[in-house]
């Protein structure tokens, strides 16, 4: 059936406000509850910088797989005018009586 993709995604936000060393601390950690399409639930804790360095690697490749989608489009559209030039350039070497190359 292929790999397992996210189903749901829960979040939230812990905060420690204080440790048997340290009287307050308020140490935020993002918590995420990732449900995936085989049943598979894994829970992930980072702190408030991998947070930000893992929202950050996720939307520099969305914006990559966005920009890779822009220029897949525009390769299809160069493709398809060379097709266009080359059914054209064929034409004209058959009513030429030219053997146009395969």
């Amino acid at each position: 059936a292929g790999p397992a993709h996210l189903a749901s995604c829960r979040w939230r936000v812990d905060v420690t406000l204080s440790t048997s060393e340290v009287a307050r601390v308020l140490r935020p950690n993002v918590v995420m509850c990732l449900e995936l399409t085989d049943g598979t639930v894994r829970t992930v804790e980072v702190g408030l910088a991998e947070f930000h360095q893992l929202r950050h690697s996720v939307a520099y490749m969305l914006n990559e797989m966005e920009w890779a989608g822009e220029e897949l489009d525009s390769a299809h559209e160069i493709g398809k005018r060379a097709q266009a030039q080359w059914e054209k350039l064929r034409g004209m070497s058959d009513e030429l009586g030219i053997q146009a190359p395969t």
